[in-house]
């Protein structure tokens, strides 16, 4: 039923008498809309000789049918000022969009599409083409109540939001994802940045129930506040629930609950050449949570991650465990572990006054050649012959070492260097610097 009344408000509003913008040439049936108007007046017809603001360009290409094409002009703000959240056809609040679309701009610098508070950003709807979002940044979403998403949001059903080379930061929601939420269809995140949101419910900035994508990207200072999960990510609610998050930093980020950097509730967290530190939860897990209590069928598998310097129970109320990582098992008979952990440093992280376990709390399946910095009383599993305990892995900051994100490099003579599993490590490490023979433990290869 849900379906069909989403799909009568699609189909008003492509009859509404939206008037097509004067469009360039371009392949099969796709046009191309050129914003010349930075204004967001009542959206009427757009003109590309006269006046052709953002808002009425997509509703333009929504009424049209075809994979079309906005540009907007870099370097600009594009501010909104119309009122009224929760409908859907792009008059008011956020930008609703029907169809695939793709956003780029000229010039060197991005554009600025600011929603001013007044709602989130973008909205792709049910039974939507791809959006494809290019060299935007995206910022001053706030959704007061729903489902969040402060920058973007997704409906299940539609083909999903491609994200590439953007910021998403300032953005804010009550319910989940401060910057992105992923509701039941697929989100991609390609060489962005996702900073500073915050969600005053789980995933301060990233929420998915869908397929996620994290590559070449930064997920940064973002805040789940009054709720309790996954600073950075959460992973909430459905089997279909996924977030591969590869070659990028993860840093900064604080859980009001656990799991600073991420939660995985119900889902499959697969991490690879990544770097979590700095993030901080008041309960446990400072890096990562894979909490299998509650239904069980989650997952998370690390191959040459480093998870340095993150701290559980920040605010030394309550206790709290692991401040690298934490694993919750489930409720009644002990099963094997659905956290698997191999090529990977775990180090230097902290717990608050009256928590345990700095480094790992739970049982883990080690696939071999791990390095932690302590050899903790609640953390079990890493058994394998080629799994090391040492107090000083010689670590240096998080900072630009070369590559697209900042990295931790490992200073002359740490015991990491030389001791990964040559034939499970990746080719390369987060940098996209090639490993040698004997590659490093963690994300970072010393060559």
């Amino acid at each position: 039923m849900g379906d069909a009344i989403e799909l009568g408000r699609r189909i008003a509003a492509a009859s509404a008498g939206v008037a097509l913008c004067l469009a360039f040439a371009a392949p099969a049936t796709a046009k191309t809309y050129v914003v010349n108007s930075r204004s967001d007046h009542v959206p009427a017809s757009c003109s590309q000789r006269h006046d052709c603001t953002l808002r009425e360009a997509v509703r333009a290409a929504n009424a049209h049918s075809g994979g079309d094409k906005i540009v907007l002009e870099g370097g600009r703000v594009y501010k909104f000022a119309q009122a009224g959240a929760g409908e859907d056809a792009a008059m008011t609040g956020d930008l609703d969009t029907t169809g695939a679309l793709k956003i780029v701009h000229t010039g060197a610098h991005r554009p600025v599409i600011d929603a001013n508070g007044l709602d989130r950003v973008f909205h792709a709807q049910f039974f939507a083409g791809k959006l494809s979002l290019n060299g935007l940044v995206i910022r001053g979403g706030n959704v007061g109540g729903g489902f969040g998403g402060g920058g973007v949001e997704t409906d299940g059903g539609g083909a999903g939001v491609d994200i590439r080379d953007c910021i998403l930061a300032h953005n804010q929601a009550v319910a989940g994802g401060g910057g992105v939420l992923a509701n039941g269809s697929q989100v991609t995140i390609v060489s962005s940045r996702v900073e500073h949101n915050t969600s005053g419910s789980d995933g301060g900035g990233l929420w998915t129930n869908a397929p996620m994508k994290v590559d070449r990207s930064t997920v940064k200072g973002n805040h789940s506040t009054a709720g309790p999960f996954g600073g950075g990510a959460a992973l909430i609610g459905g089997a279909g629930s996924s977030l591969l998050v590869t070659r990028s930093t993860v840093n900064g980020n604080t859980a009001a609950g656990s799991g600073g950097a991420f939660y995985n509730d119900v889902g499959q967290l697969t991490v690879r050449n990544s770097t979590l530190s700095g993030n901080r939860a008041n309960g446990s897990g400072g890096g990562i949570v894979n909490d299998e209590s509650a239904f069980g069928g989650n997952f998370t598998k690390l191959n040459d991650v480093t998870i340095v310097r993150n701290q559980a129970n920040a605010d030394g109320i309550g206790g709290g465990v692991g401040g690298g990582m934490t694993r919750i098992p489930p409720f009644g008979p002990p099963v094997p572990s659905a956290t698997q952990v191999e090529n990977s440093l775990i180090a230097l992280n902290t717990v608050g006054a009256g928590g345990a376990d700095p480094n790992c709390n739970g049982s883990f399946d080690s696939g071999g050649h791990n390095l932690r910095s302590t050899s903790d009383p609640g953390c079990s599993g890493f058994a394998a012959a080629t799994d090391l305990v040492r107090a000083n892995p010689r670590l240096g900051g998080l900072k630009s070492n070369g590559g697209a994100t900042k990295t931790v490099a490992l200073l002359r003579h740490s015991p990491a260097i030389g001791h990964a599993g040559k034939a499970t490590s990746e080719k390369r490490d987060q940098r996209g610097v090639m490993r040698d023979a004997d590659p490093d433990i963690g994300a970072f290869e010393r060559r």
